[in-house]
């Protein structure tokens, strides 16, 4: 601030030296100003006020001050911009402009002044130009360019290019996120993706990864070695998330899908060593199962169950060990976490589901027949592929795809050749006659003594059970009150009664219909290939029968409500009491958890 006011003053210092007579109401003004910039406080940012900066732009340009060397004077971008912005508007002679643009692209910005330099820039036009270069979109080749060097250093080795520097590490990783950071959506992203020459540099960069993973582990153990295999997971654990958004995620699938990272990892030297990077190798194969089994990466059956051979059962080894070394020690950091789980259970049930019947049969034979069946569970995989096997032969039949397939005229069916590799399953699929789910309990010639009171539900997902799937679609719960509301305002106008009555009718009318349609009729009206539904009411149905669901408590709350409704508008006036008590008892204990499917004295039952 100081310099800019003593430039000012030598200038117009010498300015009256060499102009005599100048008027004394110029000089008398350019002195009001001087004194207003001395007025500011020392070492305070000049604040480009327009009532400060127009008034004294016009009178340097109009007194004809050489001030061109205001450039070197200025001591904060706002204080050039305020200058810019005025003189252009004053039309000040060039030689300011100039000066301010030449100091604005010199300097460095940080972020809000950045912000006010494109605002100021937009309106001043082409004279802005020189300025807007810096932050004007680079060409196609530039940042390909720019890509392709930062792709090239973030999947280079540890001990390759930067490693010799000490924050070799640190450019790496500031490496990837820029390239993460690149990658996301915008017009020019799918053209450098789609660049052969990016592709090509990127499943480069992937084998260095691999080999170098292989190397390290595959060399004498030590921290060093550990530390720097675990930068190596790292690595992979960054290309699992930037190679799905330039669709290559299949390069990476089809290398991790080999047994030879598995090998390496159960190898006899790291047996009892290296829980962390086996944790963060079971990661990033929870992002391969995941990719395959959502449909990201579209794999052959082949492969698909290659996959599941070869780390499923090392996944199922390792989270029993895991467990027990933190039950041992409570300092040991390394586990499977339950959201981990979560994640590995889903990707897996997804990823069987799709595979031919044999295969999932196989699996899930190998699955029951395993000590360890808690993790993960499978379950749902196992129940729908009950289901599937059930109704396999009749679907065919009726689709008309029994004529399709070998020479003889009909294909093999898998009904019968799959219960085979699941004996403890035999009695659900067999028995025909049973309308419900049945516990299947583990025979003694088949399954270890610790499984034998282990039991699967066969009770197919939600989303195959039309009879119910409608109650969770949205604006069911608004839709229902409507409907309430509305049958109470019909009785009140046919009727002509008080409102207690027509709430004590709708009551009952809520009591009879939900009571018939809910918790006595059995049985879907849809389709006939839900056979195990015949034997359960609605209420047993709904949501495969989880228990204090949002839907359930909603169900539960409207009659209550109905109930207190009625009974206050009615003055709790008997008959009218009697018969809503009645109804609201009757209605939610039928809702109670205790209750699922339970027959009172038989009634109801099957016959």
């Amino acid at each position: 601030m100081l310099c800019m006011y003593n430039l000012l003053v030598t200038q117009i210092h010498h300015f009256f030296h060499s102009k005599k007579g100048f008027p004394f109401a110029d000089y008398q003004g350019i002195c009001k100003w001087l004194s207003r910039l001395e007025q500011i406080e020392n070492g305070k940012q000049l604040t480009c006020n327009r009532k400060f900066i127009a008034p004294l732009c016009e009178l340097c340009c109009a007194s004809s001050l050489q001030i061109g060397s205001l450039m070197h004077a200025f001591d904060s971008v706002k204080s050039a911009l305020g200058v810019l912005e005025e003189s252009v508007a004053l039309n000040c002679e060039e030689e300011t402009t100039k000066s301010c643009i030449q100091y604005l692209e010199a300097v460095p910005w940080d972020d809000s002044e950045e912000e006010e330099i494109v605002k100021v820039a937009s309106r001043l036009g082409p004279i802005a130009m020189p300025i807007v270069a810096r932050i004007s979109p680079v060409d196609l080749t530039a940042t390909k360019n720019v890509f392709l060097s930062a792709l090239r250093f973030a999947t280079s080795s540890p001990g390759g290019e930067g490693s010799g520097l000490p924050f070799g590490d640190e450019l790496r990783t500031s490496a990837q996120e820029q390239i993460e950071y690149m990658l996301g959506e915008d017009e020019e992203t799918p053209l450098i993706t789609a660049d052969d020459e990016v592709r090509t540099v990127a499943r480069t960069g992937l084998a260095q990864i691999f080999s170098s993973f292989q190397t390290i582990m595959s060399s004498s153990l030590s921290e060093t070695t550990e530390i720097e295999a675990l930068h190596i997971v790292s690595d992979l654990m960054w290309m699992c998330n930037i190679l799905p958004k330039m669709d290559m995620m299949k390069d990476f699938v089809v290398r991790w899908t080999e047994a030879s990272i598995v090998e390496i990892i159960e190898d006899n030297r790291f047996e009892s060593v290296v829980w962390g990077l086996k944790v963060k190798v079971i990661e990033v194969t929870v992002k391969v199962l995941e990719a395959v089994g959502y449909g990201t990466v579209i794999l052959q059956p082949t492969l698909r169950v290659q996959l599941l051979r070869t780390w499923l059962p090392y996944i199922r080894k390792l989270k029993p060990i895991l467990d027990a070394k933190a039950e041992q020690d409570p300092s040991f950091g390394h586990r499977m976490d339950e959201d981990l789980c979560q994640n590995i259970e889903g990707a897996i049930v997804s990823l069987i589901l799709a595979l031919p019947s044999n295969d999932q049969g196989e699996i899930l034979a190998g699955w029951m027949s395993g000590e360890q069946v808690k993790f993960p569970d499978l379950s749902e995989a196992f129940e729908v592929w009950c289901y599937r096997t059930k109704s396999a032969k009749r679907r065919l039949v009726e689709g008309g795809l029994d004529r399709v397939g070998n020479g003889n005229g009909r294909i093999e069916t898998t009904e019968m050749r799959d219960m085979t590799m699941i004996p403890s399953a035999m009695v659900l699929i067999t028995d025909t006659d049973r309308k419900e789910s049945l516990a299947v309990k583990g025979s003694r010639n088949h399954t270890p003594v610790g499984r034998r009171k282990m039991y699967v539900r066969a009770v197919p997902p939600t989303d195959l059970n039309r009879n119910t799937e409608w109650f969770t679609y949205p604006g069911v719960w608004t839709t229902y009150i409507i409907i309430v509301f509305t049958s109470w305002f019909m009785v009140l106008c046919l009727l002509g009664c008080s409102a207690g009555t027509a709430w004590t009718v709708v009551h009952l009318a809520h009591f009879f219909v939900t009571y018939h349609c809910f918790h006595w009729k059995k049985g879907t009206p849809f389709a006939d290939d839900q056979g195990i539904y015949n034997g359960l009411t609605w209420w047993e149905q709904i949501e495969n029968g989880k228990q204090l669901t949002r839907n359930r408590k909603f169900l539960t709350v409207v009659p209550v409500v109905l109930y207190l409704i009625a009974s206050h508008t009615t003055d709790y006036q008997n008959p009218m009491l009697f018969f809503n008590t009645l109804a609201v008892f009757v209605l939610v204990v039928a809702k109670f958890p205790h209750m699922h499917k339970v027959r009172i004295f038989g009634i109801n039952g099957d016959f």
